[in-house]
């Protein structure tokens, strides 16, 4: 068996095994249990509407991003930001 062949038959292996498991893909794994980030295309244009709740408070945060990858980005530091702050909260 070559290393080429070996190598796809380990990848099949493990793409299966995860499968089987049935392991729930996070499509946003910052995200934590302080946050809800939803992005949203927008139906007019190729921009995305990004949307983080701080779920302790309520208080939502919205921007309109000219893509998908820079609302992914800007909801991921507004994330980490509300995560810090609950952080600091707690250990006070």
């Amino acid at each position: 068996m070559t290393g080429e062949k070996l190598l796809r038959m380990l990848i099949r292996e493990e793409i299966g095994r995860s499968f089987m498991r049935g392991e729930r893909v996070d499509f946003y794994p910052w995200t934590s249990d302080v946050t809800n980030v939803t992005i949203i295309k927008d139906i007019e244009g190729d921009q995305c509407w990004a949307y983080v709740e701080e779920l302790s408070s309520g208080e939502v945060q919205k921007k309109l991003l000219p893509s998908e990858e820079e609302a992914q980005h800007w909801a991921r530091q507004m994330s980490d930001v509300i995560r810090r702050k609950e952080l600091s909260r707690d250990h006070k």
